[in-house]
């Protein structure tokens, strides 16, 4: 009887411990998906979770959930419906995530950990049905003691912060223009994306009218389009087309050589200001007249010709 004491105190700790972890993991999931938000907006878009105008919206709730799910795990604030509420999320996106690999296979970033950490839905799955297993462990044996907060503030504090990714992260009138796709005529920071290796690159693209195609590395459609922009600028040596590209160093020769690019400047930024600056979805064709942009085209399908050259004509 004596020893029993001794391993329910035990059991305690590692119980907390667990529970600590698991907060902590949640709050490193909202933070990694939060900068750069506009990964996961797109993200939520192409798995038809919602629209356009709902993703900016629909994102920062999203994360704003597993953030404050993350501080009560770790506070101890109401933990029979934290765990709960834990639970019922990853067994949400469980169901998600094998829906994502049974329609578009295991080659997707789940975007769990946004780009900081890139996961394949296997790999996601994984780590959920772990997670679950732990959680579940925890439901059964907690102490339900802790923290027992009033069920209005703790309703407070989850709209608190939940909100609080609305003022780290705000809506801007800016980032809604970039993801409607007949917006034009608004200036563009392309100088957010430049750093001391490619200023003056970046200063040039500021003058005049310039067409800059926003690509990545590892996109196999925007290998596509490179190569289509290839061959209309060895049409017309005089378009002036850019390639302002993200992604990967070792997956750079590869893009170059299936796409042979020979004439094309490529002008290579880091990750998270390309996905500001693009509103998340490319490749996407900016047509800038001094840093405005008048009007883009998305993919190969919708590059042309005649088009860019009688732009430049006017």
């Amino acid at each position: 009887m004596p020893l029993l004491l001794p391993m329910k105190r035990y059991r305690t700790h590692i119980i907390l411990a667990v529970r600590i972890c698991l907060g902590i993991l949640f709050i490193f999931s909202s933070v990694s998906k939060l900068f750069p938000i506009e990964y996961f907006e797109l993200l939520l878009v192409k798995q038809h979770i919602v629209n356009w105008s709902l993703s900016p919206f629909a994102s920062r709730l999203f994360i704003g959930l597993e953030l404050v799910l993350g501080i009560f795990l770790i506070a101890g604030i109401r933990l029979k419906w934290t765990l709960y509420t834990a639970l019922a999320l990853l067994v949400v996106f469980t169901f998600y995530l094998t829906k994502l690999y049974l329609v578009d296979g295991n080659s997707e970033n789940c975007g769990c950990f946004g780009t900081w950490l890139i996961m394949s839905p296997i790999q996601a799955i994984l780590k959920n049905v772990l997670l679950i297993a732990i959680t579940l462990w925890v439901i059964k044996y907690n102490e339900w003691q802790r923290l027992n907060i009033h069920v209005v503030l703790y309703i407070l504090g989850m709209l608190v912060g939940m909100g609080s990714i609305f003022a780290v992260n705000q809506v801007t009138d800016a980032s809604l223009q970039l993801r409607d796709k007949d917006s034009k005529n608004f200036p563009i920071n392309l100088l957010s994306i430049a750093d001391s290796s490619n200023m003056k690159e970046i200063q040039a693209l500021k003058r005049g009218k310039q067409i800059v195609g926003f690509l990545t590395f590892g996109c196999k459609y925007c290998r596509i389009a490179a190569a289509k922009a290839q061959v209309i600028k060895s049409n017309n040596p005089q378009l002036p087309i850019t390639f302002v590209m993200a992604g990967t160093v070792a997956k750079k020769e590869a893009f170059l050589r299936e796409s042979m690019l020979t004439t094309i400047p490529i002008i290579q930024v880091m990750d998270d200001p390309f996905v500001k600056i693009t509103g998340g979805e490319f490749p996407v064709f900016y047509f800038l007249e001094n840093d405005t942009l008048r009007y883009r085209r998305y993919g190969q399908a919708e590059m042309n010709q005649a088009e860019m050259e009688q732009w430049l004509s006017q």
